[in-house]
């Protein structure tokens, strides 16, 4: 605006609806994030699962 070039208010309607998608998505990802950050992560190993390791063969 400050150009003082003209743009047509469809295009401003356009960039309204962007900045306000882009404002949704922002505040969906940061709820995401929240959430997940909340979630118990296991910090022990599990002791139900068998782990098989290979011995080193020697000769």
């Amino acid at each position: 605006m400050r150009s003082g070039q003209l743009i047509p208010a469809s295009a401003l309607a356009k960039q309204k609806e962007d900045a306000e998608k882009l404002i949704k998505d922002l505040e969906e990802a940061v709820r995401s994030e929240i959430s997940h950050r909340r979630t118990k992560i296991q910090t022990e190993p599990d002791k139900t699962v068998v782990h098989y390791t290979r011995e080193p063969f020697e000769e």
